[in-house]
C-alpha cells in the first residue's frame, strides 16, 4: 500500500488564490493523502472556500487567534499521521505528479530525509521564469552558504525524522531556512531534478513584503550560527565572512582569504572543486562581489585576476567593464 502523505498549508485572507492552491492537490495523482489545513484567522472569504469542498480527505482546523505561520505549519505537523509531510502554500499552484514524484524518489532513496524541488515562477497570471536548485546532498550544503537552496512549498519531509529529533520551524522571519540548517546538521537532504510547482509572486507574498530587512538579519544569524561558526572556518575566516555577508562588498586584501575559505567549505561538504555547481557559484559570487565593491579601485581588479582562472570564466566584455568601473570608482553603468 502506498504510504500516506499529510499535505500541510496554512492559510491567511488567501481567497484570492486559494481554490487554484487546493485544486491542485486533491487532483495529485497520488491520491493517499490527508490534507491539513490550517486557517490562521483570516477574514475573508478562505473557511468558506475550503469548507466547500466534499473530500473528507481534507481536515480544516481554525487558530483561535492569528499566530503566524511557523507555529501554524508546527501545529499542522502535530496533527499529521502520514509517512511523509508535503508542504503547500495557499497561493501556489502544484503539478498533477508532484507527489508521486518526490514519494517514489524518498522510497527509493531511505537516507534522504528531506525532498524538494524546482518551480516555474508565476506572476500576474503568467509563467515568466524559473527557480532551478541543486539536487544532490553536497551542492545542497555547498550552496546554503549562500542562500536557501529549498523553495520552501516544494519539500516534502520525513515525518519520523522530525518527531525523532523535535525539529520544528522556529519562530523568525526565514523558518524555513533556520530548519533546513538544523536538518542539515544531521540528515541527508536532496531536491527533485524537475519542476514541482508554479511558485507564485505578488505584492503580498512574505518574503517580498519583508525583503532587505528582517528577513536580511536573520539570515545572517542563522548563517554566523550553523555554517560559519559551526563548519570548518578558522577565526580569521570567520571575520571576513561575516564582513562579507554582512555589506556585501569586500576590501581588496580579503579578496584571496574569502575565496580560500570557501574554496575549503566546498571540500567540508564533500565536494570537488572542480564540480560544475561549485565552479558557476564561485564563479558567479566572486565577480558579483568584485563589482559591489569597485569603489575600493582598481586594486580590487587586481586581485580579482589573482584568483584560479577557472573561477574566472567570463566573458571578455565583462572583464573589461569590471575594470572600467573599478578605474572610474563605480561610475559606469553595469551591463
Amino acid at each position: 500500500m502506498k504510504p500516506l502523505v499529510s499535505v500541510i498549508m496554512s492559510v491567511y485572507n488567501g481567497e484570492k488564490y486559494l481554490d487554484e492552491a487546493i485544486k491542485s492537490i486533491i487532483k495529485q495523482t497520488y491520491n493517499n493523502i490527508e490534507f491539513i489545513i490550517i486557517d490562521d484567522g483570516s477574514t475573508d472569504r478562505s473557511v468558506e472556500i475550503i469548507n466547500s469542498y466534499d473530500d473528507n480527505r481534507i481536515r480544516l482546523y481554525k487558530n483561535e487567534a492569528n499566530l503566524g505561520l511557523a507555529k501554524s505549519l508546527n501545529r499542522a505537523i502535530e496533527l499529521s499521521t502520514g509517512k511523509y509531510i508535503a508542504r503547500m502554500d495557499s497561493d501556489d499552484i502544484s503539478y498533477s505528479d508532484r507527489l508521486e514524484n518526490q514519494v517514489n524518489y524518498l522510497e527509493k532513496n531511505p537516507d534522504i530525509v528531506i525532498c524538494g524541488g524546482n518551480a516555474k515562477i508565476l506572476e500576474n497570471g503568467e509563467l515568466k521564469g524559473e527557480i532551478r536548485v541543486p539536487s544532490d546532498d553536497a551542492n545542497i550544503r555547498f550552496g546554503m552558504l549562500f542562500a536557501n537552496k529549498f523553495i520552501h512549498p516544494t519539500v516534502v519531509l520525513r515525518r519520523e525524522f522530525l518527531i525523532k529529533n523535535n525539529l520544528k520551524y522556529g519562530n523568525n522571519y526565514v523558518d524555513d531556512y533556520d530548519l533546513w540548517l538544523r536538518i542539515m546538521k544531521i540528515g541527508k537532504m536532496a531536491n527533485f531534478h524537475g519542476y514541482v510547482l508554479n511558485y507564485r509572486i505578488h505584492s503580498t507574498n512574505f518574503s517580498i513584503v519583508n525583503k532587505k530587512t528582517h528577513v536580511d538579519i536573520e539570515t545572517l544569524k542563522l548563517r554566523r550560527k550553523y555554517i560559519i561558526e559551526d563548519t570548518c572556518f578558522n577565526d580569521n575566516e570567520q571575520v571576513v565572512l561575516n564582513e562579507v555577508f554582512d555589506s556585501k562588498t569586500i576590501r581588496p586584501n580579503m579578496l584571496n582569504v574569502y575565496y580560500e575559505a570557501i574554496l575549503k567549505y566546498s571540500k567540508y561538504t564533500s565536494n570537488r572543486s572542480d564540480d560544475e555547481y561549485v565552479v558557476k557559484l564561485i564563479t558567479k559570487d566572486i565577480y558579483d562581489l568584485c563589482w559591489q565593491s569597485v569603489h575600493y579601485g582598481v586594486s580590487v581588479f587586481v586581485n580579482y585576476m589573482k584568483i584560479d582562472k577557472k573561477y574566472r570564466d567570463i566573458s571578455l566584455k565583462k572583464y573589461l567593464y569590471l575594470l572600467l568601473k573599478c578605474i572610474t570608482k563605480g561610475k559606469l553603468h553595469r551591463i
